[in-house]
């Protein structure tokens, strides 16, 4: 059974915001992607030093980007 569930880390634990359906000690492998816009994500990893709005509005125009409205 494959499912995303949103975690907040707190006190060097990632606590899921709502149930799981798994049962007590069952063992699972967990990947980690940080929450948000993608947009903002792409900007950390680019020398973007404008704002993450303008890279944003660059990458869902079309006329502006061959990205288009892709999710980076």
């Amino acid at each position: 059974m494959d499912f995303e569930v949103e975690a907040v880390y707190e006190g060097g634990v990632l606590r899921p915001v709502q149930d799981l359906p798994l049962a007590e000690g069952q063992k699972v492998t967990v990947s980690v992607r940080a929450a948000g816009s993608a947009v903002r994500r792409f900007c950390g990893s680019l020398r973007w030093t404008r704002d993450p709005e303008e890279l944003g509005r660059y990458l869902e125009d079309a006329d502006e980007s061959a990205w288009g409205s892709r999710d980076v």
